[in-house]
């Protein structure tokens, strides 16, 4: 599995892993509230990793990504967070997960 650093939105540092097809449709695992990434290992250990590339994020604040001191009530910053997840890891046919 890999391990990404992005940087999102107001330079928030987030954590993504990866598993699967490099070259397949992607998923983009996205966990809920008091969450992170690893909510969804079920799915990144599982066969859809033969046909497809599974991506999981740690939200700003969860898991492993940076957690500011603000920012948490602009739902600008969570859609611009997905956005640089998304050009940074060069996803296409995306299907999103949360």
């Amino acid at each position: 599995m890999l391990s990404h650093e992005i940087r999102g939105a107001a330079d928030v540092r987030l954590h993504a892993m990866e598993t699967g097809r490099r070259e397949g449709p992607a998923f983009l695992f996205v966990h809920g509230m008091s969450q992170c990434g690893l909510a969804w290992m079920r799915q990144l250990d599982s066969n859809l990793a033969d046909s497809y590339r599974l991506v999981a994020v740690d939200l700003r604040g969860h898991g492993l990504s940076d957690r500011p001191e603000q920012g948490y009530d602009d739902s600008r910053l969570w859609a611009d967070d997905l956005r640089a997840v998304i050009e940074t890891l060069e996803l296409e046919d995306i299907v999103l997960c949360g």
